[in-house]
């Protein structure tokens, strides 16, 4: 049975959700983004977010138009790349006869680590921004593509990041400060089952919300100390 829950109960998540999926793109652009795809990439995709933001706070309930036309460039963004790098692995395959060498495969694993992996993750904060007005599509999109973002983001930094044909240039040489780009990704990926959808959400995330809810509620709240009673004449 889906389990009903009030709106008032996902404030929280709604800003952790955004926030942290700005803070990723953020992270992000430190990490590999700003050195391994152009200026003109990164800029055209931000200016995107940014527009798409602004046109889901003041159209996205009363214009269809304009949810169409935003999850139209959320999926072309990401599966389009997507599809372009699996025709090029298929096709590289074939032409090596299953045997593709070391360099051969740090190319196309740079092609997802470090292109696609920076489409995905500005497209997030416009699939956050969608997601909260409560779509059961946007959630679940955001949902599975959230996901993505963190089994990609594990890839690339430990995986990819410690590959002996690895093209990707690195901003910031540090074990932490890659895994705490896999913290934010990870942290998105939760908040994403904790918003409100349309009227439901799993057992296990409102077992979370039921449990973070208590402790708020047992925290002791300090008394208001009372004025000192006035002399009586």
């Amino acid at each position: 049975m889906p389990i009903q829950i009030r709106e008032e109960d996902s404030r929280l998540y709604v800003k952790v959700l955004i926030g942290f999926s700005i803070v990723q793109v953020l992270l992000a652009m430190i990490l590999f983004v700003y050195l391994n795809a152009s200026p003109a990439l990164w800029g055209v995709l931000a200016a995107a977010v940014v527009l798409g933001i602004f046109l889901i706070h003041k159209f996205w309930d009363e214009k269809k138009p304009v949810r169409l036309v935003t999850r139209v460039v959320e999926y072309a963004a990401v599966l389009l790349p997507l599809l372009l790098f699996i025709v090029t692995l298929i096709m590289s395959l074939v032409e090596a006869r299953g045997e593709l060498h070391p360099q051969e495969w740090g190319i196309l694993l740079f092609i997802l680590c470090a292109i696609i992996h920076t489409f995905l993750v500005f497209m997030l904060p416009l699939m956050a921004v969608s997601a909260t007005h409560g779509r059961r599509f946007d959630v679940v999109s955001l949902r599975v593509f959230s996901i993505a973002e963190l089994l990609l983001a594990l890839f690339t930094c430990f995986f990819y990041y410690e590959f002996d044909q690895n093209m990707m240039l690195v901003g910031v040489e540090s074990v932490y400060f890659r895994a705490f780009f896999c913290l934010c990704a990870a942290v998105t990926v939760v908040a994403s089952f904790l918003i409100r959808p349309i009227a439901w959400r799993p057992k296990w995330a409102d077992s979370l919300v039921k449990k973070w809810n208590r402790k708020r509620t047992e925290t002791p709240q300090p008394e208001a100390e009372q004025p000192p009673a006035a002399d009586a004449e």
